[in-house]
């Protein structure tokens, strides 16, 4: 029998999320279902590298948490829907399962669903796949090709709530999907029908960035502004079967639920309304009317969709070697000047590393290192110099971490300092599109 409405809550909007206030949703009443998504281009290329350097891990880091703390609320029949699995959802299950166990619930009835399929190493290096993003091969880089993760959509998420999964967590899950998944089987709705997926796209989208629809990505000082910032709430949204669906917030929680929050996550990192891709839909926000029913409630309706696209996402993680990066401090009558002098100091110390050297890139916080040339101040009282560099090997990053993060103190005067920020391998996400077709999903039931 399939409900007449669905109240699902948002549980994580990044893969560092704050455990406090998504709980207090949970523990609220006020949701059955909660989406996790924990994850962007770069965080499941941090997940791989974490498996590179130990089989057993590549899940979110901080999944060991999030379980004590959800699970009062699975326990009681709420039910969650994650890609806090990153680049190891197998482990990512077990540990669910084994975490479960130590609090008691072993034999409790609970069960853990655990998504395969988005795991794509073997296809790609079985092609030779351009890569025009950065204007190479899969066969001309060779074995610096070490992952590949297709956005899978929201089928087998399905597919474990239909099989009594109480929490579902899989890999490169869409972000959307995390919402898509339980909306779907909750409201009944098919996965091919594209009004209805759009939908629970929408609410998903709407969701996924957490305080970004409760004044986190809002409020502008003099412009803007919500009472309680220090304490956000989170969002959740009663999705209905007509199709409409209402977002609000965590009661007696700061920030709030607007007309105009929800215009602003609607369009956020959507380059097209009418055609919004995922691997589920493509949606269709452009008729999309946003109604303030006051007290933090939004309505939201008019969201269609047509036809998924035939081509999944796929980020195809390549081993560029290490990257280094490092910071100085300068402030004052002419930092500027002292800034850009100790920049061509520090690239003669590096160029002599030749070839070693991929890329190298000078950057002046609090001057250009976001907008560049196109928006400048004259004479900045302070500057912070970032240097930041990739090479081939261990070796050569850590003789330049030196440079970068100690003895470029001893350039000019008036410095306030170095930090070395990081010395690490880097792995880097580069998208190539594949054959919906070459990928089978499937959902594996582990009982608690």
């Amino acid at each position: 029998m399939t409900a007449e409405s669905i109240s699902i809550g948002c549980g994580s909007a990044d893969a560092a999320e704050r455990i406090d206030w998504p709980t207090e949703l949970a523990e609220s009443g006020l949701v059955t279902y909660m989406g996790f998504d924990s994850l962007a281009e770069r965080t499941m290329a941090f997940a791989h590298a974490r498996k590179m350097a130990d089989p057993e891990k590549g899940y979110n880091e901080h999944l060991p948490r999030t379980i004590p703390a959800f699970a009062p609320f699975v326990s009681r029949g709420g039910r969650i829907a994650t890609n806090q699995g990153g680049a190891n959802p197998d482990a990512a299950g077990r540990l669910i399962v084994d975490k479960l166990r130590e609090l008691g619930y072993g034999g409790s009835g609970l069960k853990v669903g655990i998504v395969h399929g988005d795991d794509c190493l073997d296809q790609v290096l079985a092609q030779d796949i351009d890569l025009p993003e950065i204007g190479t091969s899969v066969r001309q880089l060779g074995d610096r090709v070490v992952g590949a993760y297709a956005y899978i959509g929201a089928e087998p998420i399905v597919e474990a709530l239909e099989q009594g999964a109480n929490w579902v967590i899989g890999g490169r899950l869409a972000d959307p999907s995390c919402y898509v998944g339980p909306i779907c089987h909750e409201l009944g709705w098919a996965l091919d029908d594209w009004e209805k997926v759009g939908v629970a796209t929408a609410v998903g989208h709407t969701l996924e960035c957490g305080q970004h629809v409760t004044g986190g990505n809002f409020s502008d000082p003099g412009k803007r502004m919500f009472d309680g910032m220090e304490k956000l709430g989170f969002p959740y949204a009663t999705v209905n079967q007509d199709g409409s669906f209402v977002v609000s917030k965590t009661p007696n929680t700061g920030g709030g639920v607007t007309r105009d929050t929800v215009r602003a996550q609607l369009s956020y990192e959507v380059h097209d309304p009418a055609r919004y891709f995922t691997p589920d839909v493509t949606a269709d926000f452009q008729n999309a009317y946003v109604e303030d029913l006051g007290d933090d409630r939004v309505r939201v309706s008019g969201i269609s969709g047509t036809a998924r696209p035939d081509t999944l996402k796929v980020l195809v993680g390549v081993d560029w070697g290490y990257r280094v990066i490092g910071f100085t401090m300068m402030g004052g009558p002419n930092c500027l000047a002292r800034a850009k002098f100790v920049e061509e100091i520090l690239r003669k110390r590096i160029e002599q590393y030749g070839d070693a050297v991929h890329a190298l890139h000078f950057g002046y916080v609090g001057y250009n290192s976001l907008y560049g040339d196109a928006y400048t101040t004259k004479d900045p009282a302070e500057i912070m110099l970032r240097c930041a560099v990739l090479v081939r090997d261990k070796e050569v990053a850590d003789a330049i971490a030196e440079e970068v993060g100690k003895q470029a103190v001893w350039i000019t005067v008036g410095q306030g300092g170095t930090n070395l920020l990081q010395n690490s391998r880097h792995i880097a996400p580069t998208p190539i599109y594949l054959p919906r077709d070459q990928f089978k999903l499937t959902a594996e039931i582990v009982s608690v």
